[in-house]
């Protein structure tokens, strides 16, 4: 008997040395709006998204815009799960200005457009995910 609850206490103590531990990690998902006097989502337009105005973590805020992002042609927000030292996302956690420099490649690597409202890009393990709107304000 003392046998058998060796090897079970054993058995536990390995299978648990292997679990999964970022399976466990607390998620700090944020969302970042868009306050940049530029939103339009393409490259023709006078409106059209601009690098330093995107890169500038002083256009963007976690208050709330009061017209709802709702669909539509301009950059609203950006969800991500949020970290406060800079790794690259390796962790699936982002900082904001890593998170905004992914946007950026994302936008000139796919010719001037983002993911449609509500869906999401992967940089690394970490995902940043696109709300839009309809206006530029």
């Amino acid at each position: 008997m003392a046998m058998v609850a060796l090897l079970v206490t054993a058995t536990l103590i390995t299978l648990f040395s292997f679990e999964n531990k970022r399976s466990h990690r607390p998620v700090s998902l944020v969302t970042f709006y868009y306050t940049g006097d530029h939103k339009f989502i393409g490259c023709s337009d006078p409106n059209s998204l601009i690098e330093s105005e995107v890169k500038d973590v002083s256009n963007w805020t976690t208050t709330a815009p009061a017209d709802p992002c709702d669909n539509g042609d301009y950059l609203c927000s950006i969800t991500f799960d949020l970290e406060f030292v800079a790794d690259g996302g390796g962790d699936g956690k982002l900082t904001l200005q890593e998170a905004i420099n992914a946007l950026w490649v994302y936008y000139v690597s796919h010719n001037c457009t983002l993911p449609a409202h509500g869906n999401c890009f992967a940089v690394e393990n970490a995902t940043v995910c696109i709300a839009r709107r309809s206006t530029n304000d």
